[in-house]
């Protein structure tokens, strides 16, 4: 690794480490610039500016490394005191070292087949705005930009968009991980954390569950799974209808009747049970309870034997 020597300036060795950092594809001058205007005024294309000053003071040469994560997470490569960026452009990647929190080396180099001694890094900034690459696992791009058609039509990096806008406004960045779900079950472990980044960070723990389980399911789901029909269930049919059913027709039965009162010692006895029942409920004792007839009768012999 070379090393910038401390008062060399514009040497040998530091216009080496630019050559090297310049030719790895890892530098984007334009967005360098464009996040760091000041850059533009003494070089043209910004990399001077980057291996002088620029990650010294934690400045990304891109979107998908980060040289103060990188010297924290690899302690040795903070211990040799040089640019971070050239020691991940000339070992540190072939070393499955990652560039940022949310770049998994390892795992691209394995799922889009890069070659030994080529960059995965360097690939995926050359098609990351393609919509076909993926950074990490869990981000699936195709589907993000299928699913929000705005971001599709604005041209951005898919999961650049994601961190800085799509979390906040609650988009899923695949159908594997569910933001709301995560938010609701573990916003308590975040402390102001990305949901995803902090998944990513926990993952292989098996803690933290990037969205609900199928078997776990909510409420009103877990009703319906238990509440389907079987294969030979009967069709769902209403009930028959069937006329109301009908009040007791016999005010005789009841102890606030005036039947009932004209029965005690202090009230005059009813000689016929019929003289206490108007003519349609005379009609319809038939139709009365069981019950009902036979609390009747018992009332109508105890008023004939008095």
């Amino acid at each position: 690794m070379m090393l910038l020597k401390k008062g060399l300036g514009v040497g040998v060795e530091f216009q080496a480490e630019i050559n090297i950092i310049r030719q790895s594809g890892l530098f984007l001058a334009d967005w360098y610039i464009n996040q760091h205007p000041q850059a533009s005024t003494a070089e043209t294309d910004g990399i001077t500016h980057f291996c002088r000053i620029g990650w010294r003071e934690a400045v990304r040469p891109n979107p998908y490394f980060h040289p103060q994560w990188y010297l924290n997470r690899y302690p040795d490569v903070a211990a040799n005191g040089g640019n971070p960026l050239l020691h991940f452009i000339t070992a540190g990647e072939a070393e499955g070292r990652d560039p940022c929190p949310y770049f998994s080396t390892t795992w691209y180099r394995e799922t889009y087949g890069v070659p030994p001694g080529a960059s995965c890094l360097a690939h995926f900034l050359k098609h990351r705005l393609s919509g076909q690459v993926n950074p990490v696992p869990v981000f699936d791009a195709a589907w993000h930009l299928d699913q929000n058609q705005d971001v599709a039509e604005g041209g951005a990096d898919p999961f650049e968009h994601f961190l800085a806008f799509g979390v906040a406004e609650g988009r899923d960045p695949s159908p594997e991980f569910d933001i709301k779900f995560y938010l609701g079950r573990y916003g308590k472990y975040l402390h102001g954390q990305n949901p995803l980044l902090h998944y990513l960070a926990n993952m292989e723990g098996g803690v933290f569950l990037p969205k609900r389980p199928e078997q776990e399911g909510l409420i009103p789901a877990a009703m319906r799974r238990a509440t389907r029909p079987a294969p030979f269930f009967e069709e769902l049919a209403p009930p028959p209808r069937t006329p109301p059913a009908r009040r007791c027709c016999w005010p005789i039965t009841c102890r606030n009747s005036t039947a009932w009162r004209k029965m005690t010692p202090g009230g005059a006895r009813a000689s016929r049970i019929g003289q206490t029942l108007p003519a349609p409920c005379r009609a319809s004792w038939a139709m009365c309870s069981p019950a009902c007839r036979a609390t009747s009768a018992i009332i109508r012999s105890t008023i004939r034997r008095r």
